[in-house]
């Protein structure tokens, strides 16, 4: 799911669910790790190139979590009757 809506046309979500085997986890884990020292090592590298007029503030969040809850697997909600 992306979501742009037009008072922030930068803006970028996506939420989502997958079942994977530990071994993947792990390699997703590497790969968000990966991506995140990446992005901080331009990021420094721009900073000393261009003037701060130049560069616009970004924010990148990256959340994994294998407890999570499921979001779309949930049983629907079952009173008790007495």
């Amino acid at each position: 799911m992306e979501t742009m809506p037009a008072d922030a046309p930068d803006l970028l979500v996506e939420i989502s669910q997958r079942k994977f085997t530990p071994e993947t986890i792990q390699l997703l884990r590497k790969d968000m790790d990966d991506i995140s020292r990446k992005y901080a090592s331009i990021s420094r590298l721009e900073r000393q190139v261009y003037s701060p007029e130049k560069l616009r503030y970004f924010t990148l969040s990256v959340l994994g979590d294998q407890w999570t809850a499921p979001l779309f697997d949930v049983p629907p909600y079952e009173t008790q009757r007495k």
